[in-house]
């Protein structure tokens, strides 16, 4: 639904042949990869190219609505090209897509009915890196026999994992918040969100960036148009931050474990140990932030804060001092990705041991 004013070229990996499939390179790849209408048989290769444990998108780029339709269930994202992209069209194509499942419920994941369960909505945006971190962190605290990672795209996902008493944690993950609150409409996850959150408060959420900025109370600039679920008691600035900057995480027991878990194995990240100082009893780290949000007018009371803003570069004043990472009871909020997964896990494991 989002109008193109960049060049798409710039914004993708552009695939159109098997010449362009041999040039796809991961782990260095991090652009999503668009493959141009009538080049779909070529996906199995592009997804071989990038690995199985790739967590770069592929969108198919559709000429025709019939096009987006067919191919709309095989891909991570659909780019409708000199088409209108009005309601009809994008419930046509979310139609699309559930038909291919016939039965929504068999078509999950099966899973022990012993272990939890961590859902990533996966409507848009970057799910696949959520994941992947996730099950990173899973095998890191060697409790793979206890929790699994699966994909959330409708309410009755959500209400599937309910109802078996096996959802311990939800990820909203970082993307294009315009886009998300349609689809979030479209799918009922806003409304079943929101009664999760009432009715669970056993059951933790990670919002990150764009999740973070639906997952508010209150507007703050840039988000008069987009979907509030009311988990956060606190005024979110959209499109903020760009780039990367230094930031402080707070001196509290939880932030003790955070520095602790996220330097390690983390060396081919912008969050490591090599680049991190220690001033104090604070651990000064680099985040990498995309048109990040960050978080003001919230009650002290009840707010941990996390992560903020501590770089004094030019480019930085207006975000400097922001809060870029902070917990309200069962909800995490963060502007930034890295080193963010593992805590959460570990949060998850202690009140799973403490019940």
């Amino acid at each position: 639904r989002i109008p193109c004013y960049f060049k798409v070229e710039d914004a993708f990996t552009i695939v159109e042949s098997e010449e362009d499939v041999h040039r796809l390179v991961h782990p260095e790849l991090v652009t999503p990869v668009l493959v141009q209408s009538g080049s779909q048989l070529l996906l199995p290769k592009v997804k071989a190219a990038l690995g199985s444990s790739s967590y770069v998108p592929v969108f198919y780029a559709a000429k025709t609505l019939g096009e987006a339709e067919l191919e709309v269930s095989k891909f991570d994202g659909i780019m409708l090209i000199n088409m209108p992209q009005n309601e009809n069209s994008m419930h046509r194509l979310w139609a699309a897509q559930c038909a291919r499942k016939q039965d929504l419920i068999s078509s999950l994941p099966t899973f022990s009915n012993k272990k939890g369960v961590i859902g990533v909505v996966s409507l848009q945006g970057d799910y696949l890196l959520h994941e992947s971190r996730l099950r990173e962190a899973i095998k890191y605290f060697s409790v793979d026999d206890q929790f699994e990672v699966v994909k959330v795209r409708s309410a009755d996902d959500l209400s599937f994992y309910q109802n078996n008493d096996t959802l311990k944690g939800i990820v909203l993950p970082g993307g294009w918040s315009n886009l998300q609150t349609q689809l979030f409409q479209i799918s009922g996850l806003d409304q079943a969100l929101t009664k999760l959150y009432v009715t669970r408060p056993d059951c933790y959420f990670l919002c990150v960036c764009a999740g973070w900025i639906l997952a508010r109370s209150h507007d703050g600039k840039g988000c008069k148009d987009r979907l509030s679920l009311n988990l956060f008691d606190t005024v979110i600035d959209n499109n903020m931050l760009h780039g990367r900057y230094q930031i402080q995480l707070e001196p509290q027991k939880y932030i003790e474990e955070y520095t602790s878990l996220q330097c390690d194995d983390y060396n081919n990240s912008d969050v490591n140990a090599n680049n991190s100082t220690t001033s104090g009893s604070k651990r000064d780290i680099w985040g990498v932030f995309s048109n990040a949000p960050f978080a003001r007018q919230f009650p002290l009371d009840t707010t941990q804060i996390l992560a903020r803003v501590v770089d004094n570069t030019d480019d930085a004043q207006q975000g400097n001092g922001a809060v870029v990472g902070m917990r309200q009871g069962n909800c995490f909020g963060y502007a930034f990705h890295d080193g963010i997964h593992r805590p959460f896990v570990k949060e998850i494991i202690a009140h799973q041991s403490v019940n």
